[in-house]
């Protein structure tokens, strides 16, 4: 918990100590149970979406809120085939309510990349979804200009 307020600090302010008080208890409870509990998803998408529409970024409440709706359209269905479970659908929605639409393309792809090391140690086993997700936020937060950045050295 520490560790990841004093990495977010830089770009976030004093706000990084309750980001990184839930981003932690949320990566604990995804790592251990599989769960994401709605008392700490639910608040997100809220603020999220208040951030969002303060800040006239229409767009990525939106995103959020069509994130919402598939989930509730498709639960039973990605609940089998997949196993991403409601928990991973609200922390979605709320990446996407906090970022914009590419930079949080940019947040799943840089996760799931960090991730996929330490989930290809046991390929049958469950992967936490919301561990990556996490992982890709806080990166985006800290290094707002990291997708130029790996764009212009791939190019």
């Amino acid at each position: 918990s520490v560790a990841l307020i004093i990495f977010l600090w830089p770009a976030l302010g004093w706000a990084a100590i309750p980001t990184g008080m839930v981003f932690s208890r949320l990566l604990v409870m995804d790592l251990t149970t599989y769960t994401l509990p709605n008392i700490y998803t639910v608040p997100l998408i809220c603020i999220g979406l208040c951030y969002a529409l303060f800040h006239g970024q229409f767009g990525q409440a939106v995103m959020a809120l069509c994130i919402m709706l598939s989930f509730s359209l498709t639960l039973g269905h990605y609940r089998v085939s997949m196993g991403l479970g409601g928990g991973d659908f609200k922390l979605l929605a709320a990446l996407f309510a906090f970022l914009p639409l590419t930079t949080g393309f940019w947040a799943i792809a840089v996760g799931s990349l960090l991730w996929l090391p330490i989930a290809c140690l046991k390929p049958k086993a469950m992967v936490p979804f919301g561990v990556p997700l996490i992982l890709g936020w806080c990166l985006m937060l800290r290094f707002p200009h990291l997708p130029n950045w790996l764009i212009s050295t791939i190019s």
